[in-house]
């Protein structure tokens, strides 16, 4: 215990505007709890001997997100086992950068920055995550926030100094692109886009048609 087997998802359906009930049948002679995650995030966990249906409050975001589930013992529903999952859900990237060979001495933290779109510059304004300098450190990494969509991010990391407010930025920021590989949404009323969205709607005479499809896709190397 615990344990990621033992069990077969039957249907998932949504339990509300956000939230996902999955329901699941499994071989477990004893008693035993279930545990759902997103993007290795606990979001809920059954709480009696019989239960098969895992309710889990799906945090907001525009692209779709992996599901997890984690079989614990009863005592230990609510303990966090995401790092038995996957090291990374299959949208969300990682990166990596070595610590400067002779920083300066004021040198402060590293903001982590990206275009405001796939295809866009990185904008050193369009901060993700600010990383602190430690000088003891050789190496930095870190996951970033799911993307909205696919397609080429730019992204870069900017070293700062201590000057007030946010610092002072290294001229030659370390830069590069991830290309990310994400399924579209299923449906946008609001911008009323077709592009990469899995269904649009019609509506005709009173008369509502729904078209499924996957939109363009893109080829990666």
């Amino acid at each position: 215990m615990p344990y990621t087997g033992g069990f077969n998802i039957t249907n998932i359906a949504w339990a509300g505007r956000n939230a996902v009930a999955v329901t699941i049948e499994h071989s477990y002679a004893i008693d035993v709890r279930f545990q759902l995650y997103q993007n290795k995030q606990l979001i809920g966990y059954t709480t009696t001997a019989n239960e098969v249906r895992i309710v889990g409050g799906i945090p907001s975001g525009a692209s779709a997100a992996p599901l997890g589930i984690i079989v614990v013992e009863p005592e230990n529903a609510a303990t966090d086992y995401s790092s038995l999952l996957d090291l990374r859900p299959w949208n969300e990237y990682r990166i990596s950068w070595p610590a400067p060979v002779s920083p300066p001495a004021d040198l402060h933290h590293f903001d982590i920055v990206s275009g405001a779109a796939a295809g866009d510059p990185f904008d050193s304004a369009n901060v993700i995550a600010r990383v602190p300098y430690h000088p003891d450190r050789i190496s930095y990494s870190y996951t970033l926030p799911t993307f909205p969509e696919r397609g080429d991010w730019n992204v870069a990391v900017i070293a700062r100094d201590d000057a007030s407010p946010d610092g002072n930025a290294d001229p030659t920021p370390t830069d590069t692109t991830i290309t990310t590989i994400i399924y579209p949404v299923d449906f946008d009323a609001v911008s009323g886009s077709v592009a990469d969205r899995r269904f649009t709607a019609d509506i005709t005479a009173g008369e509502l048609t729904i078209t499924s499809t996957f939109g363009t896709v893109p080829s990666y190397p």
